[in-house]
């Protein structure tokens, strides 16, 4: 049983990686692409 609620915990772990991936790189693309929209003009 013990092994068994370790491998949940490691695929959870994963998946939660993934997930947190999957949402914080479009996320950081907007955050940037709006930064560089209020930034000046050169």
């Amino acid at each position: 049983l013990a092994t068994t609620t370790a491998y949940i915990g490691d695929v959870f772990t994963d998946a939660s990686l993934l997930i947190y991936l999957a949402i914080g790189i479009p996320l950081a693309f907007y955050v940037i692409k709006k930064v560089l929209g209020l930034m000046p003009k050169r």
